[in-house]
């Protein structure tokens, strides 16, 4: 792969408006952190198949007036593949993590 795209999803644990149930809900990100270019971000172009230990550092500062008011939260990271003429954006690699912020 020689071009991918990262897309990070920020969720919080907590009640909805309409439930008493917790659950993971999606935070808002207005695009932030949707389409990033992978090569520029992480340096780690052209991709090799197969198994990989990829090193994906995520900058979320942006967000710290959003992730300071969460105690848990949610953070999925997907990338796809954006080779150059492809039309079919698949997704090639995820990966969720779950944290409890302590105060």
């Amino acid at each position: 792969y020689y071009g991918n795209k990262v897309s990070v999803t920020v969720s919080k644990y907590s009640t909805t408006w309409f439930s008493s149930t917790c659950q993971w809900n999606e935070i808002p990100t207005f695009g932030l952190l949707s389409n990033i270019d992978g090569c520029n971000f992480a340096h780690n172009c052209p991709l090799q198949k197969g198994k990989l230990e990829l090193r994906l550092p995520l900058d979320v500062s942006g967000l710290s007036p959003i992730i300071g008011m969460l105690t848990a939260y949610q953070l999925e990271i997907k990338m796809y593949n954006a080779n150059p003429g492809a039309n079919n954006h698949e997704e090639i690699a995820c990966v969720t993590t779950q944290m409890k912020i302590a105060p």
